[in-house]
């Protein structure tokens, strides 16, 4: 194959799954099945992308008109992307004495020591860690030896939770294929506090939003004061 035609055959490629994604996006979304995996896996920037190398090749195969509509398109999404996907928020809080870490620790692969020094040096209030039991015996145990001036609380499946106040009940829900949540009602400072710790499946043909459906749900039951959801 002459590299002309090559250039060609690379050129449809490129442009075949970013009409398919803007057709997917704006069109259905993620609510059908099977569909929405193109709806995550193509954004706005990935589209983009795709459309901007389709207009280098279309350019090197000397046809300018639909290099032109390919870096039209590309420019035109980047601009809507960033008018309707990106916000730039300057947050101020009520409570500057409030602070709220979650971490997915990553099943200590970097190391227990230095990972507690890091969550110590943030000294938050509510603590939300995932995938914190790895090679743990009793992974409640050892988060209380670290962090004594904290109540802890570890339901399993790697969800550990540490506040600076008391953890009046905690339960453990399992839902999809490796997802799960532990909503926990807790007390700070003297007011109760609701904390939904989350780590939902990373599978990309799991239905992204059946799984926030169940955390919403959680989060929804009528508890006397606020909920955080980490």
């Amino acid at each position: 194959m002459s590299p002309v035609r090559a250039a060609g055959w690379i050129r449809n490629a490129l442009l075949l799954p970013a009409v398919a994604g803007l057709l997917v996006r704006f069109t259905v979304q993620d609510r059908v099945p099977w569909l929405d995996v193109a709806y995550y896996a193509l954004p706005l920037p990935v589209i983009a992308g795709l459309l901007l190398v389709a207009g280098v090749l279309s350019l090197g195969l000397g046809q300018k008109s639909p290099s032109f509509a390919c870096f039209l398109f590309a420019g035109g999404l980047v601009l809507l992307w960033m008018r309707t996907d990106v916000a730039w928020n300057r947050c101020e809080t009520a409570r500057p004495d409030f602070k709220v870490l979650e971490w997915n620790t990553a099943h200590g692969g970097t190391g227990w020591p230095g990972i507690v020094t890091a969550i110590r040096r943030q000294k938050a209030d509510p603590v939300g860690l995932v995938e914190a039991d790895a090679h743990l015996p009793s992974p409640e145990e050892f988060w209380k030896e670290q962090f004594p001036e904290y109540s802890v609380s570890a339901p399993g499946r790697g969800l550990v939770l540490l506040i600076k106040g008391d953890i009046l009940r905690i339960g453990l829900q399992e839902f999809g294929e490796k997802s799960r949540l532990a909503s926990a009602e807790t007390s700070l400072g003297g007011e109760p506090l609701r904390v939904v710790l989350v780590d939902l499946e990373a599978n990309p043909l799991s239905r992204r939003k059946r799984l926030l459906e169940q955390v919403e749900a959680v989060a929804a039951v009528p508890f006397s004061g606020p909920t955080l959801v980490l």
